[in-house]
């Protein structure tokens, strides 16, 4: 999945990232605030990538500027996680762009139910996309050290 758009931004799925594909992802994890000091471990990003049903990521003339993955079972569920834009991208349609390869991605393989959870004010444009809150329903989170 390879197309580059009016903006000269293109738009990879990645499966194995290169080492300087592997840094500019880590550098988009940490300016996310996504990204702690226990999190350096030279593998982590290769990890994530590979172990991601789909990863998708924006490449301008600065590199990976945007990226965002989705962890599925293949066969009906999918979870969006991760999706981000670097600060001076923002605001150009980048994220909604990512966001519609990595659904396209997934009904292309017929998943029929995607879920997130989404920090403000992103969850504007995942209102865009079509994404609804859940009602009667509450998001929770295990932190394992």
């Amino acid at each position: 999945m390879k197309a580059a758009g009016e903006d000269g931004i293109t738009y990879l799925k990645l499966n194995q990232p290169d080492e300087e594909q592997t840094d500019q992802i880590r550098d988009l994890y940490k300016a996310a605030g996504w990204w702690s000091e226990e999190d350096e471990v030279p593998a982590l990003v290769p990890r994530i990538v590979a172990g991601s049903y789909c990863f998708i990521v924006a490449v301008g003339e600065d590199g990976i500027i945007g990226m965002g993955r989705a962890l599925s079972d293949g066969a009906r569920d999918a979870y969006v996680h991760d999706v981000t834009v670097a600060g001076k991208y923002r605001r150009r349609g980048i994220g909604s762009s990512i966001m519609g390869r990595i659904i396209d991605c997934l009904r292309a393989d017929g998943i029929t139910w995607i879920s997130l959870i989404a920090e403000p004010p992103s969850d504007l444009m995942y209102r865009k996309a079509g994404f609804k809150d859940l009602q009667r329903r509450v998001p929770m989170h295990l932190k394992i050290s």
